[in-house]
């Protein structure tokens, strides 16, 4: 008896594109097995006949939704800074989630990759998900919304939360398709990178985003011409940042949320030991208008450490920026 071996997961995706990608093309590499199970649709039904125990239980196979979860180790763009222009592997996440890929290659030797929140629409995606020789189909079906998470210590990660229908609920026998993983190093959360907030430096000890999608599923009869999609009828962009408070900005949080201050958030990863910035590896996270609008504080290690969420706003620039490529 061969047991499916969860290590043995392949994840392809063709970012904002009815198409199904063409492997190798479109592989994203995953830092937990990708897993997924469709979810039926079951209607329950009673039986009366004069017995107990008649309820009876059919399924509607039309219906196999789908949701799960692709779990990805942020990496380099181009540590070696000698073709800026690459885009990061995560950029095909950040695709599927409505972020706009903007490639500047103006001046040689200075390009850069950036990534902003899109305002006007979230597209779907198709992807290929194999799991130790069987393949599931997702053809233009799939929404997605993108978190990230930054912890002193640790790697840096973005998770991409897929919701939609699968072609068909039952797998398709086919080998895993032969990949090549990145070269590109991890991102490492280390005591010189930086997170400010209105120019403020601010220790942290952790950092999320999330987007906070509204996903509605729509299903209906009609054939070809009824309707089977998931759509995100909207997002809220918000940072959730941990720190230990300091006496003297012990105030800071509650007068923002009483003045209602938006203040500028930048996170700045994959820096050198002077902090600084590094062609190619360094990663560039700019909120130009966030608002606190929430924050607890709790005790940690006989001291208090401050969980605040701040709510991203888009303005003259968008909500969230992504910066990648060339820096100085």
């Amino acid at each position: 008896m061969a047991l499916i071996n969860t290590t043995k997961t392949a994840f392809f995706i063709n970012a904002a594109s009815g198409d199904l990608p063409v492997p190798p093309a479109g592989f994203v590499e995953a830092s937990e097995p990708t897993l997924f199970a469709p979810e039926f649709e079951s209607i329950e039904y009673r039986r009366i006949t004069g017995k107990l125990n008649t309820k009876e239980t059919i399924i509607d196979t039309c219906a196999a939704a789908a949701a799960f979860e692709m779990i990805n180790t942020m990496r380099s763009s181009n540590v070696a800074a000698d073709a800026l222009a690459t885009p990061p592997e995560y950029g095909l996440l950040l695709k599927s989630a409505g972020f706009e890929e903007i490639i500047d290659t103006t001046t040689p030797g200075q390009e850069t990759v950036t990534y902003v929140n899109g305002t006007d629409s979230m597209p779907k995606s198709s992807v290929l998900l194999y799991l130790d020789g069987n393949k599931f189909e997702f053809t233009d079906s799939l929404v997605c919304g993108i978190g990230m998470e930054f912890e002193r210590g640790n790697i840096a990660k973005m998770t991409a939360s897929y919701n939609g229908y699968v072609d068909s609920p039952i797998p398709v026998d086919e080998d895993n398709p032969a990949v090549t993983p990145s070269s590109e190093p991890p991102l490492i959360v280390s005591c010189a990178d930086i997170f400010t907030v209105g120019g403020d430096c601010i220790p942290l000890t952790k950092v999320s985003i999330s987007m906070n999608p509204e996903v509605q599923n729509i299903y209906t009869i009609g054939g070809t011409c009824g309707i089977k999609q998931a759509e995100i009828s909207d997002y809220a962009l918000e940072i959730v940042a941990e720190f230990y408070v300091d006496s003297d900005t012990f105030g800071r949080e509650p007068t923002d949320i009483t003045n209602g201050t938006f203040k500028a958030i930048e996170i700045k990863l994959g820096l050198d030991g002077n902090s600084d910035t590094v062609n190619g590896k360094s990663v560039v996270l700019t909120a130009d208008l966030s608002k606190t609008i929430l924050y607890e504080d709790s005790e940690d290690k006989s001291y208090v450490k401050r969980t605040v969420t701040y709510r991203l706003m888009d303005g003259a620039t968008s909500a969230l920026s992504i910066k990648h490529g060339y820096f100085s």
